[in-house]
């Protein structure tokens, strides 16, 4: 892993970003994020990310805010859990049955499932969310992701990151929108949806992902935007 690659890379989403009018700020988990992402958007957090259900530590999670005049208009969260000899897959079967204890779900045993070949520092990345005024800009959105793709391996030490996107919305390619190499429709099935999810594919990217596309825009850097600017 080259963090010296990833801080440029990282420098040129805010650049490209600040050239539109746009700043980024990271914001500590349980300081005012939850103010500032109510403001934006009224639904209520995710479970995984509400205090008063989370079970870790200011240090291992952050908020990612992208402003536009002085005003928030998309935030993102991220949160690690780290597996020293475990699975992503063997810590979300309890995690979730406790957080949805109504709800059953089912996880494939397939050891090529997704969920199975994460381990080490994971990172669960949510509360993804664009005001509906700055929608529609694939380029915007795919720099915003990327950096907090960067900050997650230089801040939280992430071997991979996943998050959850709506079957519905996969569909439409979102998953590779947002910069995810590695997508499992398969990989996570609720029995019972609970209110607020819906049928969701895993999507991932590995810390080994991340470096080598790095790589790339550290030898093509023009190429960024321009990359971006084709997923349009």
């Amino acid at each position: 892993m080259n963090e010296l690659r990833l801080a440029n890379m990282l420098s040129l989403c805010i650049e490209a970003l600040r050239a539109k009018g746009y700043e980024l700020e990271q914001v500590a988990h349980g300081s005012d994020a939850d103010v500032r992402a109510a403001r934006v958007r009224s639904k209520d957090r995710s479970k995984p990310f509400a205090l008063d259900k989370s079970d870790f530590s200011k240090a291992e999670a952050f908020w990612l805010f992208l402003k536009k005049d002085g005003q928030d208009v998309a935030f993102a969260a991220a949160r690690v859990n780290e597996f020293e000899w475990g699975e992503l897959a063997g810590y979300l079967d309890v995690s979730y049955r406790r957080l949805y204890p109504d709800c059953p779900f089912f996880i494939p045993k397939a050891p090529q499932t997704l969920l199975r070949l994460m381990h080490g520092r994971v990172v669960y990345l949510g509360e993804l969310f664009f005001s509906p005024s700055h929608r529609g800009d694939a380029p915007n959105l795919r720099l915003f992701v990327h950096a907090l793709f960067c900050l997650c391996v230089i801040k939280l030490r992430a071997d991979w990151m996943f998050a959850f996107v709506p079957k519905k919305h996969d569909r439409f390619g979102y998953g590779r929108l947002y910069g995810f190499p590695r997508l499992d429709d398969a990989g996570f099935q609720w029995v019972k949806v609970p209110p607020g999810r819906r049928q969701e594919t895993v999507c991932a990217i590995s810390s080994g992902d991340l470096d080598a596309r790095a790589e790339f825009f550290s030898c093509y850097p023009e190429q960024l935007t321009e990359v971006f600017a084709d997923q349009k």
